[in-house]
């Protein structure tokens, strides 16, 4: 188990709290599957094996960070009610920078 100073760490990193970090370890233990936290490419590829929705927003932050190539498809919520044939905004230096990425016009 790591020590509390570690996951808070992860925490920030992925802009999660430490419980979050906590249960994505214990899902991907339960799965046969564990996270790297320590890379956000391969925090990407695990989410993409064993979870329904996008990727957080703190996930995507840290791969861009990381100089990952972000897809505009991963930035929608794959639950969104309204037509994805609408025109989207997005602003990749708001995204870097932590605000609202995708805008309605």
């Amino acid at each position: 188990m790591p020590r509390p100073k570690i996951i808070s760490g992860y925490a920030a990193r992925y802009g999660v709290d430490g419980r979050t970090i906590k249960r994505w370890r214990e899902l991907g233990r339960i799965k046969g599957d564990e996270i790297n936290l320590d890379s956000p490419a391969a925090v990407l590829a695990w989410w993409e094996r064993h979870m329904s929705q996008r990727p957080t927003h703190g996930i995507l932050q840290a791969a861009v960070k990381e100089g990952l190539s972000v897809q505009v498809a991963d930035l929608i919520p794959r639950n969104r009610k309204e037509s994805l044939d609408q025109p989207q905004l997005f602003d990749i230096d708001a995204f870097r920078s932590g605000s609202t990425a995708i805008q309605s016009p």
